[in-house]
């Protein structure tokens, strides 16, 4: 894919911020273009999930800020005609237990939830005793996991070696 949206109010939470930075920087780092239409908010100035508007044409593949979103981004996908991942790949970050249970499975991101709550268990452990060394972010890893909502549009070579050819499942 190299014309790739984004899917989220990018104002509305630091966590939506973070990921649409992380969207920017790889498609600069990858010199893919970013095209301000394809940028969709989901939610109104409220954080009330919203309609979500659809640019045209649309881009291949959408990046989701969540699960939620993604899986809601689908289903008006779904509604206008659009078969995901044929005509549309989406993927999501956060891996909810219901984005293996929806239609396509979504494809994901999942943080590390065990080291996430080790180190939110050592800060506040850290600030109880008094100590309050340790300021700014804390960057947690994590790992795709590759279900049915995205496919490859060209011939690619994956990881594992095995090939995919136009329209068919990561």
């Amino acid at each position: 894919h190299t014309r790739i949206g984004f899917v989220g109010s990018i104002r509305a939470t630091s966590s939506i911020m973070d990921r649409y930075l992380g969207y920017y920087k790889s498609m600069l780092q990858h010199d893919l273009p970013i095209d301000p239409a394809w940028i969709v908010p989901d939610r109104d100035e409220h954080g009330t999930y919203s309609e979500f508007p659809l640019p045209r044409p649309l881009p291949s593949a959408f990046v989701c800020n969540c699960d939620q979103s993604a899986i809601e981004f689908i289903r008006r996908l779904q509604a206008m005609g659009l078969d995901v991942p044929a005509d549309v790949s989406v993927v999501g970050f956060d891996d909810y237990v219901e984005s293996a249970a929806v239609k396509p499975a979504l494809t994901t991101f999942a943080v590390d939830q065990d080291a996430l709550a080790r180190e939110a268990a050592e800060m506040i452990i850290a600030r109880m005793q008094g100590s309050a060394d340790r300021k700014g972010r804390v960057v947690i890893g994590g790992r795709m996991v590759y279900r049915d909502s995205a496919c490859a549009l060209e011939p690619i070579r994956a990881l594992n070696g095995a090939s995919f050819a136009k329209g068919e499942q990561l």
